[in-house]
């Protein structure tokens, strides 16, 4: 199977497809498409909230565990060695709010 390209780089049968599309009169197609967009639509925005909440996640990991590490390594913590902790911790946790 071979393909032509058209001047816009793009399969002649693709283009074909879109033609045929657009003489469609019957609304089939059409309904199908409107269907089925919000569906795709919720689809995407759900997966990049869920990306987002993973992120999220392993940064609250990251700063729990550099915490305890940088707590652990003392044996008497004062007021500025805990305010820089959570100084570290605070630069850890960007680009998310630190509250």
């Amino acid at each position: 199977m071979t393909f032509t390209l058209s001047p816009l780089g793009m399969p002649a049968r693709f283009g074909a497809f879109c033609r045929r599309f657009a003489r469609d009169e019957r609304g089939i197609s059409v309904i199908e498409f409107a269907m089925l967009v919000p569906l795709l639509f919720t689809l995407y925005l759900g997966i990049s909230e869920i990306s987002v909440f993973i992120t999220a996640d392993r940064k609250a990991t990251q700063v729990a565990s550099a915490v305890g590490d940088l707590a652990s390594q003392s044996v008497e913590l004062t007021n500025d060695d805990i305010t820089d902790i959570f100084d570290a911790a605070e630069v850890l946790v960007r680009p998310f709010d630190s509250s």
